[in-house]
C-alpha cells in the first residue's frame, strides 16, 4: 500500500465517520422529541421556510386540546392506575373541561376538579414572579384508551 493509497482511505473513512455522526444526531432528535404529525404536515403543506421549524413540537409540559395548547401543567403530576391527577393546571382559558385532552401522547377525560381561580395568581417561585390565570387544583382525570 501506497502513502497516496493510505492517504485516501483516511479521508474517505473521516468523511463517512463525519456524515454517520450528524445522521446519528439527527435520529437521535427524532426520537427523543415529542412530534406532532398534523402540525407538522400543516407546516409542510404551507410551505415553510426550509428550517429546523419545519417539523412542530409539542412541549411536554402543556396540555392539548385539537392540536393547540390549551395549559400548562405547572403542579406535579400523579399516576395511579388509569387515573391521574394533575395537582396543578394554569392558563386554561381556553380549555374546553367536557372535550378530552391530550398530555404526552396520552388522551384524559376530566373527572373532577378540586378548586378554580379564576383571577390570575402571583406566585414567588425560585425568586421570580409567576403569573397564572385560569389555576385549577387537583384535576382528577381518567386515561382514555
Amino acid at each position: 500500500m501506497t502513502i497516496i493509497e493510505l492517504t485516501i482511505k483516511l479521508i474517505v473513512t473521516l468523511v463517512i465517520a463525519v456524515i454517520g455522526y450528524y445522521l446519528f444526531q439527527c435520529l437521535r432528535w427524532t426520537w427523543t422529541n415529542q412530534i406532532d404529525p398534523i402540525a407538522t404536515l400543516i407546516k409542510i403543506v404551507k410551505k415553510a421556510k426550509p428550517d429546523t421549524d419545519f417539523i412542530a413540537v409539542r412541549d411536554p409540559n402543556r396540555i392539548y386540546q385539537a392540536g393547540n395548547s390549551v395549559g400548562d401543567v405547572t403542579g406535579d403530576v400523579v399516576i395511579r392506575g388509569d387515573l391521574t391527577e394533575f395537582t396543578e393546571l394554569s392558563n386554561t382559558q381556553g380549555l374546553n373541561r367536557d372535550v378530552p385532552f391530550e398530555y404526552r401522547r396520552d388522551r384524559y377525560q376530566i373527572q373532577r376538579i378540586g378548586s378554580f381561580a379564576g383571577v390570575s395568581l402571583s406566585v414567588q417561585s425560585r425568586g421570580q414572579m409567576e403569573h397564572k390565570e385560569s389555576v385549577l387544583k387537583n384535576v382528577l382525570c381518567k386515561k382514555l384508551k
